[in-house]
């Protein structure tokens, strides 16, 4: 599909099989959701393809072909594709497209799938809910056992969670919400966990502002505000614009407090650090 298209495309492949093999198809990536049939017989139509669309832009697709419809000569697999144009999402992950499409033994297709499925999927659930697991405890630390000047904690917890519901969109496919709607969430959600990492940040080294605070409060609603106010045309400029000033706020506060930390408590500031940076790492 071309970045600008916006909705349904088909795309028709023809080939040849020996009807007593077990034959199996594979598309890496169809996004946002993909229907298959095969000479004429629909055989795989997870989820919808209407508002809202199921977002599987992150699952491949395997599925076997049954030996009943294949014949030996001028096989048909029609594809159908629905997705959103370039500008209407805000990762280039998301717009709308479809991958190289595999055809051939089931068990070598099925193998591959598994692979990337782990890769894509399975890791970033492992990853979710185990900084969501490690954001509760930290917020429970702060609740039952620790002073005040620790507050530190409490912000790390809110970003390990933060990053947790931010990685569910990698394997949340049937959003009730039209696509546009999903993506502004999303951009929305951004600021606050980045602001979260910053408090953390500022907190550890024991040098909180409460200008900084503030601003980072009205920056998440500023956002969320601009995102609904320019429109569905506007969402992937302005996530670019936001994406880049976020990890720039995050950069120079990190520098901050390294400057701080590496002068009067490098030791603990690298531990918790670098399972910061871990989580940063996870979101995509």
């Amino acid at each position: 599909m071309r970045p600008e298209h916006d909705g349904r495309a088909w795309y028709r492949i023809r080939f040849d099989s020996t009807p007593t093999d077990l034959t199996a198809v594979l598309i890496e990536r169809a996004c946002t959701n993909a229907h298959i049939w095969l000479n004429g017989s629909l055989i795989s139509s997870n989820g919808t393809l209407r508002e809202p669309i199921t977002r599987h832009c992150y699952h491949p697709y395997w599925v076997a072909l049954p030996g009943q419809l294949l014949k030996s000569e001028g096989n048909v697999l029609d594809i159908q594709v629905a997705g959103y144009a370039f500008a209407h999402v805000a990762a280039r992950q998301r717009h709308a497209g479809l991958s190289q499409i595999w055809i051939g033994p089931q068990q070598e297709l099925r193998d591959r799938d598994d692979s990337q499925y782990f890769w894509n999927i399975t890791i970033a659930q492992i990853i979710g809910v185990s900084l969501a697991v490690f954001g509760m405890v930290m917020l429970m630390l702060v609740l039952f056992a620790l002073r005040k000047q620790d507050r530190y904690f409490l912000y790390f917890g809110l970003t390990m969670i933060g990053w947790a519901l931010l990685g569910i969109r990698l394997y949340w496919v049937h959003m009730p919400v039209p696509g546009w709607a999903s993506e502004v969430l999303i951009v929305s959600l951004f600021p606050p966990v980045v602001a979260c990492a910053i408090q953390f940040l500022m907190h550890y080294v024991r040098q909180p502002n409460s200008i900084v605070t503030r601003l980072l409060m009205l920056q998440a609603l500023a956002v969320a505000v601009i995102l609904l106010l320019m429109g569905v045309d506007w969402i992937f400029k302005l996530g670019s614009i936001v994406f880049t000033l976020l990890a720039l706020e995050f950069i120079a506060a990190l520098i901050y407090a390294g400057w701080h930390a590496w002068r009067l408590m490098r030791t603990d500031f690298w531990v918790i650090g670098s399972a910061l940076l871990g989580a940063i790492t996870h979101s995509q």
